[in-house]
């Protein structure tokens, strides 16, 4: 993994889900984007909207370990901002989910 240029990790969060930004670097914001999503604002921009974003998510205590949900990227991926939606394997949006874990990676 690189530590500059392409393919380093540029930004990288941990956030609960109402976007209490708990850890970050090249994090400007987070916020509670509504039942399931997490908007997040980059602290420098990218040159274009092709960076990965990988997230991952810990459950509450309340939801069958079996359940899988799916994170995605929902509404307007631009070079400065971005907003999660967890949804359940039916396609609707889920609020089980109850910390983000998110790495974008890119040569900003």
């Amino acid at each position: 993994m690189a530590f500059n240029g392409n393919g380093a990790i540029k930004a990288w969060l941990t956030s609960n889900t109402s976007g209490q930004n708990v850890k970050s670097y090249g994090i400007s914001s987070v916020s509670d984007a509504g039942t399931g999503r997490l908007g997040v604002t980059l602290s420098t921009a990218s040159s274009n909207t092709k960076y990965s974003i990988f997230c991952n998510y810990s459950l509450n205590d309340n939801v069958n370990p079996n359940f899988v949900l799916y994170n995605n990227v929902s509404g307007t991926k631009n070079t400065t901002t971005f907003e999660l939606k967890t949804n359940t394997p039916n396609g609707g949006t889920s609020d089980s989910a109850v910390d983000y874990f998110v790495l974008v990676v890119d040569n900003f």
